[in-house]
């Protein structure tokens, strides 16, 4: 009663704009109070959009160290899951995974009291990623504890794909969102719109590409190679004609958006898990699949490029080899190692270091610039320690994946069976896209290493256990 008091007399002193978003959060805080999984499912929704989220009034840079509204949801989804865990008195879940991040966020702290930080934003920002990446392994271990709320995390990454790529044909369509990347901060931190990019002006000249308000068109490219597996899977298994269409026509939006970030990386990790998913029998080859494929990509080329454009830079295989953004990257991967040598092999140069060393050990990059591959960012930043924790992290999702694969197998649970291989094909198209570029601060890519967990968990339980269990289970029973 006193909140409400309180919070009724600051919207009678508040212009009316500001009110309705205090009664709107008002009402979403309340609910997430009362139903934990609806916070988990909305700060998920929150991923791709976090940039937009961002509370510029903290700064122009805010989204990048300060609050945004994913990190809101997720503090209030936290309070949420206490509140309710004092009142059930349910089980803590825990996981090996935790005590490897726990190592990984060790080694950053390490980096900070034995080695100076150069670029100290950056280096506080990676530190927050790994401690962001025990709340999600957490969260989602405790939260998603159902079948039902993991199908609905399916659906809401699948939804939230929808909506980013139908934004990201506003920003590539009207003039308004448009952008130039003409100076290196361009490059690094305004790559939120359509940004009319020169880096290869060379051989192909201007190219649009869009990033539907994440950090740059590569990450968006990353979320989509996420969400379109998932609603491949979902095409796969849906039975109604009807059913089929529609999950064709939210690929076939997806796969434009995808298109549009003109992104060599994320479409051939995209190749490659839809290769695996034909190997691992998730989608079942057949001439009308064959026929609608050709269809789709013959639609697709002429929708998004008019020109050769972008398949010359995605496909063609003499602009990959004469691309400077190639050449580049193994210009930094050399410079990366020669930093190494010369620096503490247990623990690296220091978390953020490698941009600030690079002109320093680079011939051809007098700048300072990211190492633009996650593996060679753990392993020059964080030394031996930090690359056989990440490499330990990234075994245990692998023996989690199949583990379920082989309980859901057993119980002749194909479907679930499949959603396993699914995620697991992904996770093996992040760790090829992570060669890349530095995913560290995506969450995506931490969500689906801790569904490697949920997945396991589930498939250890009954099936009459697996339908009573749910985030706010009153019977304690686990």
């Amino acid at each position: 009663m006193l909140l409400g008091i309180t919070l009724g007399s600051v919207i009678l002193s508040i212009r009316t704009k500001f009110a309705i978003l205090s009664v709107f959060g008002s009402l979403i805080f309340v609910l997430i109070l009362f139903k934990t999984e609806i916070g988990f499912l909305l700060a998920v929704a929150a991923i791709p959009f976090e940039m937009l989220g961002a509370l510029t009034a903290l700064g122009p840079s805010a989204g990048f160290t300060s609050v945004s509204i994913i990190k809101i949801l997720a503090l209030i989804t936290c309070l949420s899951w206490l509140i309710q865990k004092l009142k059930m008195r349910t089980e803590v879940l825990t996981a090996p995974q935790l005590v490897v991040i726990s190592g990984l966020i060790l080694i950053a702290v390490f980096s900070f009291v034995f080695i100076e930080a150069h670029f100290e934003k950056k280096a506080k920002s990676y530190l927050l990623s790994y401690i962001i990446y025990f709340g999600i392994f957490f969260m989602t271990l405790n939260i998603v504890r159902s079948k039902e709320i993991l199908k609905r995390l399916i659906i809401v990454l699948i939804i939230v794909g929808v909506a980013a790529s139908l934004f990201s044909f506003v920003q590539r369509w009207v003039p308004a969102f448009h952008g130039e990347a003409k100076t290196l901060y361009d490059d690094i931190y305004g790559l939120y719109g359509a940004i009319i990019d020169y880096s290869e002006y060379a051989s192909l000249g201007r190219i649009m590409r869009t990033s539907s308000g994440m950090v740059g068109h590569d990450m968006f490219a990353l979320f989509l190679a996420l969400v379109i597996p998932l609603s491949f899977y979902h095409l796969e298994v849906s039975k109604l004609r009807l059913s089929k269409i529609g999950w064709m026509g939210i690929m076939s939006i997806q796969i434009i958006a995808l298109a549009l970030t003109y992104s060599r990386g994320g479409t051939l990790m995209l190749l490659i898990i839809f290769l695996l998913m034909i190997m691992r029998r998730v989608v079942k080859p057949s001439w009308e699949k064959i026929f609608i494929s050709i269809a789709s990509v013959a639609i697709i080329s002429i929708v998004v490029a008019t020109s050769t454009t972008a398949l010359d830079r995605i496909f063609s295989i003499g602009h990959f080899m004469e691309s400077k953004s190639v050449s580049a990257r193994f210009e930094l991967m050399r410079a990366g190692l020669n930093m190494f040598k010369d620096h503490n092999y247990l623990i690296g140069v220091g978390m953020g270091n490698f941009d600030y060393n690079l002109p320093e050990y680079s011939d051809t990059i007098p700048f300072y610039y990211e190492p633009n591959n996650e593996f060679l960012r753990v392993f020059v930043e964080m030394g031996i320690f930090g690359l056989l924790l990440s490499l330990m992290l990234y075994g245990l999702t692998f023996r989690d994946f199949r583990i379920a694969q082989k309980n859901y197998q057993k119980k002749g649970d194909l479907l679930m069976c499949n959603l396993a291989k699914t995620l697991e094909i992904c996770f093996v198209g992040f760790l090829f896209f992570s060669m890349t570029q530095t995913t560290i601060g995506r969450k995506e890519w931490p969500l689906v290493m801790a569904l490697a967990i949920v997945l396991k968990r589930l498939s250890m339980r009954s099936d009459a256990i697996n339908s009573k269990i749910t985030g706010n289970d009153k019977t304690g029973a686990t």
